[in-house]
């Protein structure tokens, strides 16, 4: 992956951030499987977002000009003009980014609304303004993929395509910064392909978790 695709907000400090609270996440939560008494993964996965939330909470101050806000929707990441949330797309490295999605998530769905807004208005030379922290990952095998990835496409209140991603974590090679999972999605993709959509704004739960 070339650093130079990054939007600059995304500096080594904030995906460092990023990388350590996930995997924070999907250890503590670990902890808390048990599917034999009903703990299942869904309430692991339930448990990964919360987890993250509370840590997102107390470290993401110490990124310069980063911070943790409430709106009417729950929790986003507030870093320069970018606006993230963290959603599971995923089980393992074998969800391809590319088809991977978080599943009822309006929230991330209004994400992909705003960023239609943005490539309508022909702010086509300027970076997304909405991405989510994606992650593929299991109670028995903990975080295994991370991205940064801008959602474009929804239907039905679900994420169905994203403009771009960016791999930032492999739990295959979990040292290597700039892992080689698959490369920047579509870039850009043809404003006649996205077909209608609504703008209008709607009420969510923090509802992030489901994946």
């Amino acid at each position: 992956m070339e650093v130079a695709t990054r939007p600059r907000e995304f500096d080594e400090r904030f995906i460092g951030t990023v990388r350590r609270v996930m995997r924070r996440a999907y250890l503590l939560a670990r902890d808390h499987y048990d599917p034999d008494n009903g703990v299942d993964g869904q309430i692991f996965a339930f448990a990964v977002y919360k987890i993250a939330a509370r840590h997102f909470d107390n470290e993401i101050a110490e990124v310069p000009g980063a911070a943790v806000v409430w709106n009417s929707r729950g929790r986003e990441i507030r870093i320069g003009e970018k606006h993230l949330r963290w959603n599971k797309v995923g089980h393992s490295e074998r969800d391809n980014i590319e088809t991977s999605f978080p599943s009822r998530s309006r929230s991330a769905a209004i994400a992909a609304d705003f960023n239609v807004e943005q490539l309508a208005l022909g702010l086509v030379d300027s970076d997304p303004t909405h991405w989510i922290i994606a992650h593929t990952g299991n109670a028995i095998e903990g975080l295994r993929t991370l991205y940064l990835a801008a959602p474009i496409e929804s239907r039905n209140g679900q994420v169905t395509g994203w403009l771009r991603w960016i791999a930032i974590y492999d739990g295959q090679q979990p040292d290597e910064p700039y892992p080689a999972l698959p490369e920047p999605g579509p870039i850009e993709p043809q404003p006649a392909d996205l077909g209608d959509f609504d703008l209008r704004l709607r009420e969510s739960e923090d509802d992030a978790a489901h994946g």
